[in-house]
């Protein structure tokens, strides 16, 4: 490995895991709340014009950073991790320490570097060349020592691309400056080992970390000699082992005060109307950031990496009388619950994967069910949830309620998005193909045969309805308006007794792709047709031939 990768950059560090991504969004939205509600004591002009100067800055120095104006005020890194192991943690206090002391990266030098190569036409393979002759010359002309901390007093750099690489080292010794001034909290879904207190990195203990680690002894690093509890009176109590459950209790907790002051009366019902709106306002922000640093080739790539979302548009959101139950509010129920189910699926297999029991054939397997899960989630994803179609996404697997006669009210949206539903049966029918297709719904065997998948349940009353729950289902479909193809040959259910029998539909749609195409009478033809209902494993195992 060369030196230019050794070094974890002092930047941004967006991996794109969806468990990681939707809690880090949530958890921002949970520091975000506690300093409104940690400021906020009357709702008066004063209190308000004081939050407004507050922000989250995502993936910059850290996860997230929480700001006033332009001063850093703390620096967050988040962890959704499956287990407690204190040895999980260990390369991010090591990071952590290393940017407190200005080590240098090249990885961060790259981007300063890599618009001007860009418009000189340069290869990679140049660049990283550059980058790595410069970080030597670091050594030899004591910028850094050998392990590339910052010498102090700091030297002048006077090499190739002097501009672009004082630039970066400026840059190295704020950030350096800001990691040793500001408090750096670790949150994670699982308490690290049995510290139950909110908990800050301790800077006097980076000397023993940096031993331990580097020379790999035993035993692991002491806990005790990385953390300290946060002194009474500090004005912050934040909690910083929380699951995705007790992160979301916070909110809603946090939400009840705060429109307690900020929109008093509000019915307690449409505090999950709130809290939507906020993960939205956050999701989409991240979502902005993330494409940002994926197009981080050019050479705004500096300014596009310090967006920030104010406080601002979160306080507008909490003064709103936030009434009517629409559309909007049902897309985001929808979308929230699909990614819970798929991050609670996700975790199952995570958890199988770190099991030291698991043979390596179980292993072996479990992989290429995770595989298959992002592979198909991330159609999911860019088909629908980026789209704000979470909606037709889950009638389209719920194909028996979408009829005029079901009404669409709260027990339907709350029906459709069921978790266990998606999580039992869709997603886990998914992980068991071998197939990677481009559709997440619509899947076509060696003899062209196209089956329809889906997340009903039947199958699961009491022993001798089974028949009486397979007429509802027929007598669901039967008027389904459109939701199945005209192609369609099968439809999957988790049901062994409804294995080859056959239901009626009155009303289909022919086009080839129906997922991104709209549904209306002009494509869809009233003449009966007989479509085959086909058990999950039966449909698995003919996919998978």
């Amino acid at each position: 490995m060369t030196v230019s990768n050794k070094t974890k950059g002092m930047l941004f560090d967006a991996t794109n895991s969806w468990n990681g991504y939707s809690y880090q969004g949530r958890v921002g939205l949970y520091i975000c709340l506690s300093t409104i509600a940690r400021l906020l004591v009357n709702g008066d002009q004063a209190e308000l014009d004081e939050i407004s100067r507050y922000s989250l800055e995502y993936e910059w120095l850290e996860d997230f950073a929480l700001l006033r104006d332009e001063e850093y005020i703390s620096l967050h890194q988040v962890k959704h991790y499956n287990e407690a192991q204190f040895s999980n943690y260990i390369s991010a206090f090591t990071t952590i320490f290393d940017r407190k002391l200005g080590k240098v990266s090249g990885q961060d030098l790259e981007l300063y570097l890599r618009a001007r190569f860009n418009s000189n036409g340069d290869n990679k393979e140049k660049l990283a060349e550059t980058v790595e002759n410069i970080m030597s010359s670091f050594v030899s002309d004591q910028v850094t020592d050998e392990d590339h901390y910052l010498s102090v007093p700091y030297k002048n750099y006077s090499g190739q691309y002097r501009d672009e690489v004082s630039l970066y080292l400026k840059d190295a010794i704020n950030i350096s400056n800001i990691f040793k001034r500001c408090p750096v909290y670790i949150h994670t879904s699982l308490e690290i080992g049995r510290m139950k207190k909110p908990t800050i990195l301790c800077y006097d203990a980076f000397s023993k970390i940096q031993n331990r680690v580097e020379n790999k002894s035993e035993p692991v690093l002491e806990k005790n000699c990385i953390f300290h509890k946060l002194k009474q009176g500090s004005g912050v109590n934040f909690e910083l082992s929380l699951s995705d459950s007790e992160l979301n209790e916070k909110i809603d907790s946090l939400i009840k005060g705060l429109l307690n002051i900020l929109c008093p009366n509000t019915l307690e019902k449409t505090n999950e109307l709130y809290q939507y709106h906020l993960l939205s306002l956050i999701d989409t922000h991240i979502q902005d950031r993330h494409g940002d640093l994926k197009n981080k080739m050019t050479s705004g790539y500096l300014s596009q990496a310090k967006k920030r979302i104010s406080f601002l548009p979160v306080l507008d959101i909490l003064r709103k009388k936030l009434v009517e139950q629409n559309l909007a509010h049902w897309q985001l129920l929808c979308k929230k619950n699909i990614y819970l189910a798929y991050n609670g699926y996700s975790e199952i297999l995570q958890n199988l994967l770190n099991n030291q029991n698991a043979s390596d054939e179980e292993i072996k397997q479990c992989r290429l069910e995770v595989d298959a899960l992002e592979h198909y989630f991330s159609l999911i994803k860019e088909r629908f949830l980026d789209k704000g179609k979470a909606i037709e996404l889950l009638e389209r697997l719920h194909f028996n309620r979408s009829n005029p006669t079901y009404p669409r009210d709260s027990n339907f949206y709350h029906y459709i998005s069921e978790m266990n539903y998606l999580h039992s049966n869709f997603f886990s029918f998914l992980v068991e193909l071998n197939v990677r297709g481009d559709n997440p719904i619509l899947f076509t065997t060696s003899t062209d045969q196209i089956y329809h998948a889906s997340a009903v349940r039947l199958c699961k009353r009491v022993r001798g309805n089974i028949s009486t729950e397979l007429n509802k289902f027929r007598m669901g479909i039967e008027d389904h308006s459109g939701m199945i193809s005209l192609g369609v040959s099968h439809i999957i259910l988790d049901c062994e007794e409804a294995d080859g029998q056959t239901a009626m539909l009155k009303k289909i749609i022919d086009v080839s792709n129906v997922i991104d195409k709209e549904c209306d009478d002009s494509n869809s033809i009233s003449s009966g047709k007989s479509i085959f209902l086909i058990h999950r494993d039966t449909a698995r195992d003919n996919l998978n031939e």
